[in-house]
């Protein structure tokens, strides 16, 4: 069992910034840095010194669940330390709260019923601290998740925002994070203020925007003393991270009934007429094609072709260590399993057990099932993308999966993708993402504490 001696200096660093930041804070640590521990042992000095009386913590209901209730057994400074997970049916949660237990996780989909329950039973909201685990989750305003935390703000005395991914896709979802941590202080209380200073419209309806020039460095500057930023590159020494693309080529048939869906919006396979009502249900139809089918209006699989099927077996069959395996659409994982009947899903009991004990050759996944939290370091060192996601956020969480603290292989990320096809230009999103992500970070980094502490790993 680990104790506090054998946190890295940039964790003790966390934990200083946290405790010392009393409205709360954004803890943006690269996945495999550690974020857990680190809140946990400032929530403990927090507890200890009288300013946190009970915390709630949100997640995703896997994380919630299991990760940080989990973590606290890791660590001997941290065994007084007790998260209860709130889970279940109303009944045994109800059950599990009477015993009031002092820090409590539970899944971002329960805030709503929590409120209403101490409402209804007449007891006063007595959470202290609130923690937003992976908090890219609440970044669209518009949202109940949103709203509902927003409404018991003034309830609590500091929100902590975790995330590796705070503006993984765009600036503009940094608001609604720190809206709930400063209540408006820095980025205005309305998301059209926020939006009108620092973005302009793109089109005559205002459905896009962009950042005006300059405005990036004005949000980092005003968010900077609220913000601690910490990079896997400048504080783990990490093996390469080496990116594969395996270009495929449809056969003329399949590329043919691409184009045509492309340009008429429509297309007819074996008598089935297959339709994108607008320009999104499109781009989802697009992407099936490329994968090798298409759904049908009554949810019908129709395949069109095996291309990525057949690259993907170059790669099993090639590779002597196991592969961790991203896809987007049930008939994707349907047809993976037909022509891999070894492949296993995570949501298999002891999946991640078993993969990272190296007894699974093909481990699958959506992006959202794998995104966050998942410690799969251990088992290999290849990945594959049967496509990509729009969403960076999903990107970059897919990729910390493996390529973390305790990887000790060079990590090779592969993508297969279809030549002269919307897979391409799905590549040229993320990498226009990133660069927002990227400008972000940096800018964000504390360069003081950062070059001390780059001194001393």
């Amino acid at each position: 069992m680990r104790s506090d001696t054998d946190l890295f200096k940039y964790q003790r660093v966390g934990v200083d910034f946290l405790i010392s930041r009393l409205e709360g804070g954004l803890l943006s640590y690269d996945t495999g840095l550690g974020k857990t521990v680190t809140m946990l042992t400032a929530l403990k000095k927090l507890i200890a010194d009288g300013k946190c009386k009970k915390a709630l913590i949100l997640g995703t209901p896997r994380i919630a669940e299991s990760v940080w209730a989990e973590e606290p057994y890791e660590w001997e400074h941290l065994k007084d330390i007790s998260v209860i997970p709130i889970n279940g049916n109303p009944q045994r949660r109800r059950e599990l709260l009477a015993s009031d237990p002092k820090i409590i996780s539970m899944s971002y989909d329960l805030v709503g019923w929590l409120v209403q329950e101490l409402k209804d039973q007449g007891i006063a909201w007595s959470y202290d601290t609130l923690i937003l685990d992976e908090s890219s989750m609440v970044k669209n305003h518009s949202s109940k998740r949103f709203k509902t935390l927003k409404g018991i703000r003034n309830k609590v005395d500091r929100v902590f925002c975790l995330s590796a991914t705070p503006a993984a896709n765009t600036l503009a979802s940094l608001w609604t994070q720190f809206r709930l941590i400063d209540g408006g202080t820095r980025l205005h209380k309305s998301f059209t203020t926020f939006q009108n200073e620092f973005f302009y419209p793109t089109d005559y309806n205002k459905w896009n925007w962009e950042l005006r020039h300059g405005a990036g460095n004005d949000i980092m500057e005003r968010i900077k003393d609220i913000t601690l930023r910490m990079s896997k590159e400048d504080y783990l020494s990490l093996p390469p991270l080496i990116h594969n693309t395996i270009n495929v080529t449809l056969p003329e048939k399949a590329y043919t009934t691409y184009k045509q869906l492309e340009r008429d919006f429509i297309v007819e396979i074996a008598n089935n007429p297959i339709a994108a009502v607008n320009s999104a249900v499109l781009s989802g139809k697009l992407r099936q094609a490329c994968n090798g089918f298409l759904y049908t209006e009554v949810k019908e699989i129709v395949q069109i072709h095996v291309e990525k099927l057949k690259a993907l077996s170059e790669l099993v069959e090639s590779s002597v260590t196991p592969i961790l395996l991203f896809y987007e659409f049930k008939a994707d994982w349907s047809a993976i399993k037909t022509r891999f009947p070894f492949a296993t899903h995570i949501k298999t009991p002891n999946s991640v057990r078993d993969f990272n004990d190296g007894k699974l050759r093909l481990l699958c996944g959506h992006f959202q099932s794998m995104g966050h939290g998942l410690n799969l370091q251990h088992g290999g060192n290849q990945m594959v993308f049967y496509c990509l996601p729009w969403s960076n956020e999903h990107y970059l969480q897919a990729v910390g999966r493996l390529h973390r603290q305790g990887q000790t292989e060079t990590t090779v990320i592969n993508y297969i993708v279809a030549k002269n096809t919307i897979d391409e230009r799905v590549v040229e999103s993320l990498k226009a993402k990133e660069s927002v992500q990227q400008s972000l970070l940096v800018g964000l980094a504390k360069e003081v504490e950062r070059l001390k502490l780059m001194e001393e790993v």
